[in-house]
């Protein structure tokens, strides 16, 4: 008796499993394949395997060139795609939102893909993808831990530095410090009221606007990044002596190589983006950071010799370009992340580091 009990449990069991697989199967009859196709194009970076599938519509919207745009997007936030889970299902009319959970590397990305059922004359009905969008991210591993390095790569420099010079001023980096501050309330409104007057809200919608508008997107947010921090440089160190001036400068760095990680960390906190670190990223950025610094150390004590000598206002103009165009190679570089870039923006700025520093130590002792 108890042998049948057992047995009646095992089938009901069994029997309550494959109605739910069965439900689930059911729920992506006709357009499962699309799902599958849409996945292997994110993979493969093919979207001709894709294009057959999309509605009239979202072949306007969603082009080749946009289609790169977005997989480069997703794959350098999340990381290289694993596979997928479909969720839930829900159907309004002769469309169905079909969410599902992309596994990456780095997060669980919820996706809802729109299909819109249309009539072939061959087969009848069937489904088109007329719609793609990202309704969740979920980080695996934020690794806090790693914003650290970043920060580590401002403060080399000033040890560098300190055991070239012998000295640090304290004052002229809490100044430089203090000026990144400045510049936040400054700058940062005037770069994205452009954006604010188009009614674009999110790098996302930058990028749906394909590469013309991101490079001259990049190119604004380079050169008022350009203006605004060289001509505060310029005005708080033109009548400094170069030593100081260069702790201006390396205070400058620092505040950005501190400031950066922290306020990515709070809008990860409060919920406004998504936190991924690896230590690849991370060690460039910590490369980034020793670079940057020393490019204002070095930029900053040119600004002040350049003063000094009675050329200050073509000085200035001349570290605004520099400046101007290593940031719009980093804006586009956060647009696209096209590793070519990242390798070209490096390139420059370890040039550059070499020429100023070398000059500010020939300046100071002349």
């Amino acid at each position: 008796m108890r042998y049948r009990y057992k047995c009646s449990i095992i089938i009901i069991v069994f029997l309550l499993n494959l109605c739910l697989v069965s439900s689930i199967v059911y729920a992506q009859e006709g357009y499962s394949e699309i799902t599958e196709i849409f996945c292997r194009s994110l993979k493969e970076g093919n979207y001709s395997i894709l294009y057959p599938y999309l509605s009239d519509d979202l072949r306007q919207a969603f082009n080749e060139e946009k289609f790169k745009i977005f997989r480069s997007q997703v794959f350098s936030s999340y990381g290289y795609l694993k596979g997928y889970t479909f969720i839930k299902e829900e159907k309004i009319e002769d469309f169905t939102r079909a969410y599902y959970v992309f596994v990456f590397e780095h997060a669980n990305v919820t996706f809802m893909l729109v299909f819109e059922k249309s009539i072939d004359k061959e087969t009848g009905y069937k489904y088109v993808l007329s719609g793609i969008w990202i309704k969740k991210v979920q980080a695996k591993s934020t690794n806090q831990g790693l914003l650290i390095l970043p920060m580590i790569g401002g403060i080399i420099p000033i040890i560098i530095c300190f055991f070239i010079i012998r000295k640090i001023e304290y004052k002229e980096l809490l100044l430089g410090f203090a000026l990144v501050l400045l510049i936040l309330f400054v700058q940062s409104p005037i770069q994205q009221a452009p954006f604010i007057v188009l009614k674009i809200f999110s790098k996302k919608e930058i990028l749906s606007r394909g590469y013309i508008f991101i490079t001259f997107s990049s190119l604004w947010l380079g050169t008022i990044a350009g203006i605004f921090q060289e001509t505060l440089k310029y005005f708080f160190s033109r009548n400094k002596p170069l030593k100081n001036a260069m702790f201006l400068g390396l205070g400058f760095g620092l505040g950005e190589a501190i400031i950066i990680p922290i306020t990515t960390l709070i809008s990860y906190i409060v919920g406004q983006s998504s936190l991924v670190l690896s230590l690849e990223t991370s060690i460039l950025s910590f490369l980034e950071r020793f670079l940057v610094s020393f490019f204002h150390g070095g930029t900053t004590t040119y600004l002040a010799y350049g003063s000094k000598n009675n050329y200050g206002s073509r000085a200035l103009l001349i570290v605004i370009v520099i400046h101007s165009v290593i940031d719009t190679l980093t804006a586009f570089y956060q647009f696209i992340h096209l590793p070519i870039i990242i390798l070209i923006l490096y390139l420059i700025l370890a040039s550059l580091d070499i020429l100023f520093i070398r000059k500010s130590l020939k300046w100071m002792n002349e």
